[in-house]
């Protein structure tokens, strides 16, 4: 199925459930959305001033044990022979 056939099948999915449920399907709803996303404009945030800021450990580091956030932090291509247990 292409992209477009299955966003079809979501949308009457979606417009027969709020019928269902007594939800006023507004008509040009998608048009409503994308000019109001259009007001918005993303805000970019330099790296030194990112409060989410993760530095990914890219180097293979010679350990069998990962403890803490360092787990979320590695790729696990690097850590192929690490294992992990949660």
């Amino acid at each position: 199925m292409q992209f477009d056939t299955k966003i079809a099948a979501i949308s009457v999915s979606l417009r027969d459930r709020m019928r269902f449920y007594k939800l006023r399907v507004t008509p040009n709803g998608a048009g409503i959305a994308s000019t109001f996303n259009e007001q918005f404009k993303p805000e970019i945030v330099a790296e030194h001033n990112d409060p989410f800021r993760i530095d990914w450990i890219y180097e293979p580091l010679d350990v069998d044990v990962l403890v803490g956030d360092k787990v979320n932090i590695s790729p696990s291509i690097v850590f192929s022979h690490v294992h992990l247990h949660g």
